[in-house]
């Protein structure tokens, strides 16, 4: 028993004991009158005292239930970033054709095919061409270096040759993007317009084709 509830029960019993000789009781009847609340009170105290074990028993089960359920869903989200990390490089890939040797380039022939990237698998692309131009012979004139991509297509302009405003070699690049919706091709081709007397030659030349999820826009821009 508590020592609140003996207080109480004290209390009880002299509260009877001066108000209930007046309709006859004696002090033993009182005392025990008292000493059954008393244990009532310590009982009713004993209950309340299981069911607030019992409540925060339930409380603490409950925190850790929410506990492990936060677990799982950390673990759900570190997995989910992974696999979107996962998709996101199989959808990214890179070809590279290259061509180190020289490809000569006649004057007035028309575009010459430098190097050829065959067998471009359906889907998007970042391309990007390079070649390095040299001029011989006499006479300066205009280089251009395309390259194209079932139409999609970017080029370079260099002035070779021996003239005043002109210079013996330079690196053209080109860069483009495009969707193959079937299986492709990528090409560098490059125009000779100098004079007769004047010879080019391409050399060092790459094709880079970086497959990506998807172009989301091309567009003409003025400024």
């Amino acid at each position: 028993m508590k020592k609140r509830h003996v207080v109480l029960a004290l209390a009880l019993t002299a509260a009877l004991c001066t108000a209930l000789p007046a309709v006859g009781a004696s002090p033993a009847q009182l005392a025990k009158k008292a000493f059954g609340l008393a244990k009532k009170a310590n009982k009713r105290a004993k209950n309340a005292g299981t069911r607030a074990r019992s409540a925060q028993s339930a409380a603490d089960a409950a925190g850790a239930a929410a506990n492990g359920a936060q677990a799982t869903a950390d673990s759900a989200s570190s997995a989910a970033s992974s696999a979107q990390s996962a998709a996101g490089a199989a959808r990214t890939s890179a070809r590279q054709v290259y061509r180190d040797g020289p490809q000569a380039l006649a004057p007035s022939a028309g575009p010459v095919t430098v190097a050829s990237m065959y067998g471009v698998a359906p889907g998007a692309y970042v391309i990007m061409a390079k070649t390095d131009v040299f001029a011989g012979g006499t006479g300066d004139g205009i280089v251009q270096c395309r390259v194209d991509a079932d139409g999609d297509s970017d080029f370079a302009n260099s002035r070779l040759g021996d003239g005043p405003n002109a210079v013996s070699e330079d690196t053209l690049e080109a860069n483009t993007v495009h969707t193959f919706t079937a299986t492709g091709a990528i090409f560098l081709r490059c125009t000779n317009n100098m004079p007769f007397t004047g010879t080019a030659t391409a050399q060092q030349t790459k094709i880079i084709a970086i497959k990506v999820g998807g172009i989301t826009s091309n567009t003409a821009v003025s400024g």
